[in-house]
């Protein structure tokens, strides 16, 4: 049985050859002679493309019907496979990057922001200026430190 074209039922491939001159069904039944399934590679127009491109089949031998049962794929179409899961790899990589980029951006603010109030106010302390305070919300290690030099000039003006 063979699957597709009309046009070839009922006819024989025994002496079918490739574009290549390879005689794809003599290929199939050595392929699969020592273990009964093997693989073999050919050369036929691809439905898809309208091109003939390089086809691989697998196949197994049925002994009790003496029939090779086979299925096969394009390489063109295993390349096309390919190469769409390597551009969706690369941008998901590119997404997952640029969100890690974003979140390194932001980190570094809420670290930057506060140790830079920090420092301004004590170089003010240092300057003799005791009114200054550190601006810091946070409830974290600056936001403590930033409280506990805020109460230090508060005692320091009595």
């Amino acid at each position: 049985m063979v699957a597709g074209a009309t046009s070839w039922l009922g006819k024989s491939f025994a002496s079918f050859r490739d574009s290549h001159g390879r005689p794809v069904l003599a290929d199939m039944r050595d392929a699969t002679r020592a273990t009964g399934q093997g693989f073999s590679s050919y050369s036929f127009l691809n439905p898809a493309s309208g091109k003939e491109g390089e086809k691989i089949s697998a196949l197994n031998y049925f002994a009790p019907w003496n029939i090779l049962i086979g299925t096969g794929i394009y390489l063109d179409d295993i390349e096309h496979t390919v190469w769409i899961s390597v551009r969706d790899s690369i941008l998901f990589a590119i997404m997952v990057t640029t969100c890690l980029i974003a979140l390194a951006f932001w980190l570094t603010r809420s670290l930057i922001t506060p140790i830079r109030s920090i420092q301004s106010a004590l170089a003010e302390v240092a300057r003799g200026n005791l009114s200054v305070t550190a601006e810091v919300s946070s409830k974290d290690e600056l936001g403590l430190i930033a409280s506990d030099l805020n109460h230090t000039t508060s005692e320091l003006r009595g």
